[in-house]
């Protein structure tokens, strides 16, 4: 599933890829508790696109905002710029096989219930005040 980048990074010449691939299959501690859901993303040498389980999520213009503290999502100028990002997203993971899925659909398909839930009960009880 990778791509052999050696000769980039050593001077050499080839093709770049258009993006890279971003995702997060299942949210936890910090980010479950903060409300983030399963996202991904593909991020081009200019924008950086997500999708969670809502639909479109963020859209930043990296060049304009290195420090992604604008999102441009809901910028209807952007509609767009906004489709072909989300068609390089939904080609990624359609060659990957990763649908964004709920993380109960995950963890079943992969046998990972049980586990998880005893793993959640461990770490609530970590964090809870003694």
């Amino acid at each position: 599933q990778g791509v052999d980048l050696s000769a980039q990074i050593t001077g050499g010449s080839g093709d770049l890829p258009t993006s890279v691939y971003l995702q997060e299959a299942i949210s936890c501690d910090q980010a479950s508790h903060a409300g983030i859901q399963p996202w991904r993303g593909v991020r081009t040498q200019r924008y950086t696109y997500a999708r969670n389980l809502d639909g479109p999520w963020m859209l930043y213009d990296n060049r304009a905002d290195q420090y992604q503290t604008h999102n441009l999502i809901d910028d209807p100028a952007l509609e767009s710029l906004q489709a072909r990002l989300d068609e390089e997203l939904r080609l990624w993971m359609d060659r990957l096989e990763d649908p964004l899925e709920y993380p109960e659909v995950i963890l079943e398909r992969l046998g990972l219930t049980e586990s998880w839930n005893e793993r959640s009960t461990y770490f609530d009880r970590k964090r809870r005040p003694s």
